[in-house]
């Protein structure tokens, strides 16, 4: 094994353990997995050793790797196994495009159009 291989085995296993740590005695849900990929991006940023696509694979990874020996239900572990390989990479795409300032949501004009998230205002 290489160095670079070992460097990244390492991140690997720090970042398991960083989201052992993130989420203790609870599991990964679709109510937490938007908090728990920010705290799991903002643990790896500290690695610049990989680039942004290989952080972003990481992160894949370990959720995916954690679901299935962790998960509660086969059903919701389904669902979040499909999120995380389908949905996730864009998702992580836009939150690094907001954090960047490439993307702004103006939340003003977003509670006009959906007010029935901010009940009517």
């Amino acid at each position: 094994m290489s160095k670079n291989e070992t460097d990244i085995t390492i991140i690997y296993d720090k970042l398991y353990k960083s989201l052992e740590k993130i989420i203790e005695q609870e599991t990964i849900s679709p109510s937490n997995i938007i908090n728990i990929v920010i705290n799991l991006m903002q643990f790896i940023e500290q690695y610049k050793v990989l680039d942004g696509n290989s952080k972003k694979q990481a992160i894949i990874d370990i959720l995916i790797t954690f679901i299935e020996n962790n998960g509660s239900s086969i059903i919701e572990s389904e669902l979040l196994l499909d999120f995380i390989k389908n949905i996730l990479p864009y998702v992580i795409d836009v939150i690094i495009s907001i954090d960047k300032k490439e993307l702004e949501i103006n939340v003003k004009e977003c509670c006009k159009t959906f007010s029935c998230f901010t009940g009517g205002v």
